[in-house]
């Protein structure tokens, strides 16, 4: 197995609104890359916004959460991590063209909820001391209202769902995630800005 291990500062804000609001003035997330390729070198773009992009997630009202089920998983965006340019290294020293459907995506680690059971396993914690409380994010493989073993990708986790990617005919590798909000006891909720993130790496086998 090649590995090529790239660490990925992923942040996610959001806003809990006690009412609703038309304000658009929310803080912003980056998603902030450092690290080196070996074996693959891949141009790595999320959301077609470079190597530094702004994800937002859409403010979300207790009113909201109140009338989910607890567990629901609420207002999810779509982002994508895009590999493209992808080239790899020969034994002989050639340079080619990678195999897109040989790279993969494991989401390592994150600033996570301690794990108790199943349903606080993988959730993103809010880092803002001063933010919302008992409301956390949730990466999943779809946008299903309902997050449970089917769509919910575990961090750190050997056994964590992963995406198939899509190869484009410009020969991209597009793996598409969703990011949304989940609170156990929606009466606990209380408003505030939110933040988190995850870190991937990317292997090459």
């Amino acid at each position: 197995m090649k590995n090529w291990i790239m660490p990925i500062l992923f942040s996610v804000v959001g806003y809990a609104h006690a009412l609703p609001t038309f304000e658009t003035n929310y803080d912003e997330g980056k998603v902030s890359f450092a690290g080196r390729v070996v074996d693959v070198s891949c141009k790595v773009s999320v959301n077609d916004q470079g190597s530094d992009a702004n994800i937002y997630l859409a403010p979300i009202s207790l009113m909201e959460i109140n009338n989910s089920a607890g567990g629901a998983y609420l207002k999810s965006k779509m982002f994508t991590i895009k590999l493209s340019q992808c080239q790899s290294v020969e034994h002989n020293g050639e340079v080619v063209d990678a195999d897109l459907n040989k790279l993969s995506v494991t989401w390592a680690d994150g600033y996570l909820v301690p794990k108790t059971n199943f349903e606080t396993a993988g959730l993103l914690k809010n880092m803002l001391v001063d933010g919302a409380k008992n409301i956390n994010f949730a990466l999943s493989i779809n946008n299903s209202t309902i997050l449970d073993a089917d769509n919910k990708i575990i961090p750190a986790d050997p056994e964590q769902l992963k995406v198939t990617p899509k190869i484009s005919d410009n020969k991209d590798a597009i793996f598409q995630y969703y990011i949304g909000y989940t609170a156990e006891n929606a009466s606990e909720v209380t408003t505030g800005l939110m933040a988190s993130y995850a870190t991937y790496e990317i292997q090459y086998n």
